[in-house]
């Protein structure tokens, strides 16, 4: 092929790309999927502060859930999302949750200080992002759970669940929510509902909490005492199993009944024979023996 002709191809094809450029334009069809979606709409930011422990973490934790749609892009597309940088990532990727499909995103640091961004490929229109943050291992807590969207948000939701066996639970939201109404959910948690109408890209909402709880001792703890237990306890029977400590226990007792045998018994200090109470001279060397 000439060089000539290679440049009426690239010429002819750069015009049938202008051209149907235009034409969509005009015809207000849309164009190809952008590499990030223009806003969020229906999120809901559900907060649960010492829920579960599927990681292992053993220390008091909260659990943050992130699940909503996308607008103005059609997936596969990029998504991105602020954490705190002590978050522990569970999972993130695409939903919706019943049909939810995840794993370990992208994480860097982010221009805001103590966040990092996390990002992803989306590929639905749904995403779910899951994160743990440790919270006060003390029985009183105290401390916030803040949430900064990277995109405007039409519609957010947000649950603040009350732990089990928690008292004097207290929620101070930020922002002033919409709409706020408390309800009881089926596993029998109570649970704050905050409604907001539009959020804006790096407009935070946060959420104070405060409350008592008894933090039982760690699984971990428990298993090492136990271990500890059994070790101490075979190491004491295998003492006591062996031959010479059982030779040396045998050999102290018996001392110890000759001995309770020998009291009030005479001997001759001479000769050393054995002597009886009314013997007063030494039957062997005939020594006379001092009265008792």
């Amino acid at each position: 092929m000439t060089t000539n002709r290679k440049r009426r191809l690239l010429f002819m094809a750069g015009l049938l790309v202008a051209t149907l450029a235009t034409f969509f334009s005009a015809s207000g069809m849309p164009a190809l999927a952008a590499d990030e979606p223009s806003r969020f709409k229906n999120v809901l930011l559900s907060v649960y502060p010492e829920y579960d422990d599927l990681l292992g973490l053993g220390y008091p934790n909260v659990l943050v859930m992130l699940d909503g749609q996308i607008e103005g892009a059609n997936p596969p597309v990029a998504v991105r999302f602020l954490v705190p940088k002590s978050a522990v990532m569970y999972s993130a990727g695409s939903g919706p949750r019943e049909k939810y499909v995840g794993g370990p995103p992208n994480r860097k640091a982010s221009d805001i200080d103590g966040w990092d961004e996390i990002s992803y490929e989306l590929k639905t229109d749904s995403f779910v992002v899951e994160y743990y943050v440790a919270i006060p291992a003390s029985p009183d807590k105290d401390f916030s759970v803040e949430f900064i969207p990277l995109f405007d948000i039409d519609g957010l939701v947000a649950l603040v669940q009350e732990p089990h066996r928690a008292a004097d639970f207290k929620v101070v939201t930020q922002s002033q929510p919409v709409r706020q109404q408390p309800f009881t959910d089926a596993e029998g948690f109570n649970i704050q509902r905050y409604s907001f109408d539009t959020l804006k890209s790096r407009q935070s909402v946060s959420f104070h909490i405060s409350y008592t709880k008894n933090n039982p001792t760690p699984l971990i703890v428990i298993l090492v005492a136990v271990v500890a237990g059994l070790i101490l306890v075979t190491v004491l029977y295998r003492v006591l199993r062996r031959p010479s400590f059982r030779r040396q226990n045998r050999n102290r007792t018996s001392s110890q009944r000759l001995t309770r045998k020998s009291v009030g018994a005479r001997f001759c200090p001479r000769c050393g024979a054995r002597l009886d109470k009314s013997e007063r001279f030494c039957p062997q060397c005939g020594v006379k023996q001092r009265e008792q």
